[in-house]
């Protein structure tokens, strides 16, 4: 690059030293130690060659924040000439606002300047990623891992091209390195098992697979792959438990990536700031997440979504004061949406201020007369400030304006059991499951109805429905838990022992946390004498709950029958110290016995 630039050079025959004398002492210094004339190329011949700049697009539509940040990187190449660290911040602005050529253009100069530096290249194939341009992609990612070997991000996204374009011994290759760079990486871990499952080599993709989920158990892809496999080995209850462990986990999120990070801070696309911010509050990263919708609002006070997506972030946070004000300042903008509208109006029947819930309703109608959801909203305030019939009209009112909406159906039903209407109530809640199945509110009310009333055939109808929709929640987890529970306390009351571990065993297939049908099993293998079979459900009933004194009586009993005697007296010890806190003489008074008969 240093040959293009017409610079006068000494006369024939004249010293360097005097061609040099002009320079400041610290440059000349830099010079004569090697380093200057690299400095002086990636400055001065590096402007001098970019005649490719680009110039300011049109920024119609676009944040005002946005228009700053570009003139005052454009302004920063024309003051310094163009060099690499100028260069890069105006390249990031456009790379993270989708400004594909102007990015490019940035990109393509730096590597001309910096042909060593891997940024650019990687800068340059995720460009081509965002245009669909798979050989430029893969061009570029060729030219990263060979720049800079050691960057593992890299290695991931040319595994996954190379897996998603067939050509799995190289996508292989790819996946090894990565997990060479990162030990225990789980989308490596995850990369190999699919290649060994694709090539036919099921037991190693399935070893691959469980040794992955062994070092990461939290990674939510690997469970779900993994209960694939033992879905096709026939392993329904494994599989069911794999996934619900993948739900547990949260949503997949994409590998850490410093040199994409680096693009982000200049991102002034609201748009792009919910999908991130959204991404990390569901992946439990809510601290960036809520972060995001802060600067979308900073970025864009005129854009409601980003107000409208930072009072969700608070409310669901917990925080419905916080979520209040910052919904209000939303709705005050023009382009207000009937959903901020709505987050306004939940926050403040979670701050028990139902005639604020009410205002907001009406200045929603205000706007939008045709809404269903602010008549809903209209009578949840109202139900909340104890005004039935008028809530009760809100409703029916609400149910004409959307009459597939469930919502206002489930509200309906829910107030007429306050009112003592039963069967008015769970008519509506039935209504409200035909049109939306599995609508928690319904489904969970007339569950927990059919289980009080001992109809274990129709709390069936719900809860199993419910489950099977929404297996990580927690709600229906615990009503699986319960029915499965009482199922097998029908069992026991009518003598039939292999209903009752039957129903156990089917319950903790699907929730094999919960405590109850861990102590349940427990308690009734031991009472059946199959004590190796007791011991694991009672040890895991006991960790997940040890303040039941039913479970630690019959562990303690269990560690006395097989010479644990110090476990023993360890378990019955803190069921005696809780009974006395609870003046329970009858527990405390068998567990005297029990302790007494230890050697």
């Amino acid at each position: 690059m240093a040959k293009k630039v017409n610079r006068p050079g000494p006369a024939g025959g004249a010293k360097p030293a005097a061609t040099l004398r002009w320079l400041p002492g610290a440059l000349l210094a830099a010079l004569l130690l090697g380093g200057g004339m690299a400095y002086w190329g990636s400055r001065s011949a590096g402007a001098a060659a970019w005649v490719d700049r680009p110039a300011l697009p049109d920024l119609a539509g676009r944040p005002d924040e946005l228009g700053r940040l570009l003139r005052e990187a454009q302004a920063r190449v024309e003051a310094d000439g163009g060099t690499a660290a100028s260069v890069a911040a105006l390249g990031r602005i456009y790379h993270a606002n989708s400004f594909l050529a102007e990015a490019g253009r940035c990109w393509t100069f730096l590597r001309t300047l910096e042909p060593a530096e891997a940024r650019w290249a990687y800068y340059l194939a995720d460009l081509a990623r965002m245009r669909a341009d798979e050989v430029a992609l893969l061009a570029g990612l060729e030219e990263t891992v060979r720049l800079a070997p050691d960057y593992a991000p890299a290695w991931l996204e040319l595994a996954e091209l190379e897996f998603k374009a067939g050509r799995l011994d190289r996508a292989e290759q790819a996946y090894r390195t990565r997990a060479r760079l990162v030990p225990g990486d789980p989308y490596a871990g995850l990369g190999l098992a699919r290649v060994a499952l694709q090539q036919d080599r099921r037991a190693e993709g399935k070893r691959l697979i469980e040794e992955t989920i062994r070092l990461a158990p939290d990674f939510p892809s690997s469970r779900n792959f993994y209960a694939e496999i033992l879905a096709q080995e026939g392993d329904a209850a494994g599989a069911a438990d794999q996934r619900w462990l993948g739900t547990v986990a949260g949503r997949f999120r994409a590998a850490a990536d410093p040199w994409k990070d680096e693009l982000r801070p200049g991102c002034c696309d609201v748009d792009q700031l919910v999908v991130w911010g959204a991404i990390d509050l569901q992946t439990k990263f809510g601290d960036r997440g809520r972060a995001y919708f802060e600067r979308a609002v900073q970025i864009d006070p005129q854009n409601p979504q980003g107000f409208e997506n930072l009072g969700m972030f608070l409310l669901e946070a917990g925080e419905p004061a916080r979520a209040a004000a910052v919904l209000e300042q939303g709705s005050a903008l023009p382009r207000a949406t009937e959903l901020l509208f709505s987050y306004l109006g939940d926050a403040y029947l979670a701050l028990r201020q139902p005639e604020k819930a009410l205002a907001t309703a009406e200045r929603g109608l205000g706007r939008m007369p045709d809404s269903g959801r602010f008549h809903n909203l209209r009578g949840l305030a109202l139900a909340a400030s104890e005004r039935s019939d008028e809530a009760l009209a809100a409703y029916r009112e609400a149910m004409a304006r959307a009459p597939g909406s469930a919502e206002p159906v489930a509200n309906q039903g829910l107030l007429l059991l306050r009112l003592g209407r039963r069967d008015e109530g769970v008519a509506s809640l039935k209504q409200a499951l035909e049109l939306q199945p599995g609508l928690a509110k319904a489904a969970t009310m007339l569950a927990y109805l059919a289980l009080e009333a001992g109809n274990l055939p129709a709390a069936a109808t719900y809860v199993l429905p419910y489950y099977r929709q929404f297996p990580g929640l927690a709600n229906a987890r615990s009503l699986m838990a319960r029915y499965h529970l009482l199922t097998a306390l029908e069992a026991a009351r009518r003598g039939d022992p292999a209903g009752v571990e039957q129903a156990c065993r089917a319950g903790l297939a699907a929730v094999p946390e919960s405590p109850e049908l861990n102590g349940f099993l427990g308690v009734h293998l031991l009472q059946l004498g199959r004590l190796d079979e007791a011991l694991p459900a009672l040890e895991k009933s006991y960790q997940l709950q040890a303040t039941d004194p039913r479970v630690a009586l019959a562990l303690g009993e269990a560690y006395a029958r097989i010479n644990r005697t110090s476990d023993a007296r360890r378990i019955l010890e803190a069921v005696a110290a809780e009974a006395r806190r609870r003046n329970d003489a009858a527990v405390g008074g068998r567990v005297q016995a029990m302790l007494d008969r230890l050697p």
